[in-house]
């Protein structure tokens, strides 16, 4: 179960950095020093926005790994001994609390300290 928590922690960790891309790419991204941009130009920026919010917000990186553990915990109490179905469904939440957290990143108002 702790394996489980902790592989949920990690994943939702990782997975931030493709999700910051996705929504980048999609909808908007708030970038260092440039204001909110969108595109391929802001995706391949975006893992370096992601590394200066967690240098400057350290809450927000604690966030995301409790929400990721918390996943895999729900995982491991859904699937059970199933190895393989609950390590899918461990990164599935994982993933999918990464994207929410990105997405709450490009909405919020004053990220990074500065206006939309």
């Amino acid at each position: 179960m702790t394996r489980t928590a902790l592989s949920g922690a990690f994943y939702a960790v990782f997975g931030m950095f493709p999700a910051a891309a996705l929504v980048a790419l999609m909808y908007r991204f708030p970038i260092p020093l440039a204001g909110f941009r969108s595109g391929i130009r802001a995706a391949c920026l975006s893992p370096w926005a992601v590394l200066y919010l967690w240098y400057h917000e350290c809450t927000s990186l604690l966030l995301l790994m409790f929400g990721g553990a918390i996943g895999g915990l729900i995982a491991y109490t859904i699937r059970g001994p199933d190895r393989r179905a609950v390590h899918v469904l461990c990164l599935s939440f994982a993933l999918g609390f990464a994207l929410l957290a990105a997405f709450l990143v490009a909405v919020s108002p004053l990220t990074f300290g500065f206006p939309r």
